[in-house]
């Protein structure tokens, strides 16, 4: 399992942006919810399945 650094997360909403040029909207929102975020004390994972308990409730995004 990865903690992912805000510059991580950041780097997803660029490509997101990018990837999702069709619509979608633009990165400020999610810029804006992930400094919120990190402001807040939250931390995000990214984990491979075979790391989680098989009763482990998932947001898969």
């Amino acid at each position: 399992m990865k903690t992912l650094t805000k510059q991580d997360m950041l780097d997803y909403v660029t490509g997101a942006t990018i990837l999702g040029c069709g619509g979608g909207g633009g990165a400020e929102g999610g810029i804006r919810m992930i400094n919120e975020a990190f402001d807040g004390g939250y931390e995000f994972k990214l984990a491979d399945l075979s790391e989680l308990p098989d009763d482990d409730i998932l947001c898969i995004v």
